[in-house]
């Protein structure tokens, strides 16, 4: 009996040591393979100065998020510590006082989206109708740099709300980067890549 108490406790031990403890709200700092094409963000036709470029990293598009939030007009806090940043939306995404704005938000979202998917899927029917391959447009001229950005607990907080997103946000560059794509749904907005005019 006191052998068979000794072997487990060093069998225990032995998985302990042997497994990588794991601990919550700690972040880690990875070299990452971006790609810059110099591109430009446009809110309604408005493009926001910065020195804050966005860029293509795992075929996903980054965007600074204060750059975009003081495009959408929203209030932001950046705490560079706490690695995080506030989101204010002025009351105009907050579910509780607003319903039937956000609702109407979000069905603007929704048909946008659908008409641009509609109008890409007519182009592509009528190329097979008249039976040539379309051409999708595509970036070609990028400079590839590698990045040091920090992973794991970078917090997104809009009105008072942490939000989670598909891909984790990052911190690099003194700011908070998040996918366009990912964040478009939280803020109501649908973004679209102009090619022809990075």
């Amino acid at each position: 009996y006191h052998l068979k108490r000794i072997v487990t406790m060093l069998i225990l031990l032995i998985i302990l040591f042997i497994n990588p403890l794991v601990s919550e709200g700690t972040g880690y700092v990875k070299e990452v393979n971006a790609k810059f094409y110099g591109l430009d963000i446009y809110i309604e036709g408005n493009k926001i100065n910065s020195l804050k470029e966005p860029f293509i990293y795992e075929d996903t598009l980054w965007v600074p998020l204060s750059e975009l939030a003081r495009g959408l007009n929203m209030k932001y806090k950046l705490n560079i510590n706490n690695k995080s940043i506030e989101l204010d939306s002025n009351g105009k995404l907050k579910e509780d006082n607003n319903s039937s704005i956000i609702e109407s938000f979000q069905l603007g979202y929704e048909v946008e989206a659908k008409e641009r998917n509609m109008k890409s899927l007519q182009e592509d029917i009528y190329a097979l109708e008249k039976g040539y391959n379309k051409e999708k447009p595509s970036l070609k001229d990028y400079v590839e740099r590698s990045l040091k950005v920090y992973f794991g607990d970078v917090k997104i907080i809009l009105d008072g709300e942490e939000i989670f997103l598909y891909n984790d946000p990052f911190y690099y560059n003194e700011e908070i980067y998040v996918s366009l794509m990912d964040i478009s749904y939280c803020l109501y907005i649908n973004p679209s890549l102009d090619v022809e005019n990075t």
